[in-house]
């Protein structure tokens, strides 16, 4: 009984991180996205994709640093 609940919780948290996983990767990519094709300021792209204006600058300094590698 004790491993089949073991079990059970592994696959639920499993599963609950694979979803939390996948809204910040699309979270990520929108903002990304926004961040390239638009001329919306941090406020705003934070705004349509309800996360922090420091999680846009984050991402827009990811961007700029990639695009300087190139």
């Amino acid at each position: 009984e004790g491993k089949l609940e073991g079990k059970l919780e592994g696959k639920l948290e499993g599963k609950l991180e694979g979803r939390l996983e996948g809204k910040l990767e699309g979270k990520y990519e929108g903002v990304k996205s926004l961040t390239i094709n638009s001329d919306f300021d941090d406020e705003k792209i934070a705004f349509i994709m309800a996360v922090t204006v420091e999680y846009v600058a984050k991402v827009r300094e990811e961007i700029a640093a990639l695009t300087k590698e190139k």
